[in-house]
């Protein structure tokens, strides 16, 4: 069982932040367990991908603590302002388009003059 501590040390380690969701989900034993098998342990991505990965996916979220978290853990360790500048850029214009490609039509379903007022 891992516990409370010990998983925010590696959190830490790891990410070189511990976002506030992390933090607060952190005493849910089920959260730290599954956190433990897919995101602490080693896998093929490279430090900077998971850290971009992270940004990236806290960007479309829409999630401003996580965003903060992990463009400074990603700066922090070393991965350039462009990389992290351009990872949240892609982020945000594929978590745009998906909200115009799903919200846009359905104003057309609205009455011009409602639109105006």
């Amino acid at each position: 069982m891992v516990e409370k501590v010990e998983f925010l040390k590696k959190v830490m380690e790891r990410l070189k932040c511990v976002p506030k969701p992390v933090n607060e989900l952190a005493e849910d034993p089920d959260f730290l367990k599954l956190i433990d098998i897919m995101i602490m342990k080693d896998g093929t991505l490279t430090e900077e991908n998971r850290l971009l990965v992270a940004l990236s996916a806290a960007t479309a979220l829409e999630c401003k603590e996580c965003i903060e978290d992990f463009k400074d853990a990603a700066l922090n360790s070393g991965i350039p302002r462009e990389k992290v500048s351009e990872a949240v850029l892609i982020a945000g214009f594929i978590a745009t388009s998906n909200y115009v490609r799903t919200v846009a039509p359905l104003a057309t379903l609205m009455k011009p003059e409602t639109l105006m007022s």
